[in-house]
């Protein structure tokens, strides 16, 4: 059945192979192989906006982020990210 004809209300129409790891990664691939040229480069543009603001609420936290231009760990300046010497 395609992922199309399934009925979220519907436990009848619905494919439970989907529910497991490999299941739902086949339809995930499935439902992106669907989309048309247009709709694939829109959703990458989106999926790359949407990393844009996740980098950039990480700075403005002090968190600890990837940088995407020299693809090294740039460590965060909030307290809690830097660990001390702890004695028990």
């Amino acid at each position: 059945m395609d992922y199309a004809e399934q009925d979220p209300n519907d436990p009848e129409t619905w494919d439970w192979e989907s529910t497991t790891w490999e299941g739902s990664r086949r339809l995930t691939l499935q439902r992106w192989a669907a989309l048309t040229f247009r709709e694939n480069w829109a959703a990458e543009i989106e999926l790359n906006e949407l990393c844009d603001r996740f980098l950039e609420m990480r700075r403005a936290r002090g968190e600890p982020y990837i940088d995407p231009y020299t693809k090294k760990l740039v460590p965060g300046t909030r307290a809690a990210e830097q660990p001390g010497e702890y004695r028990a």
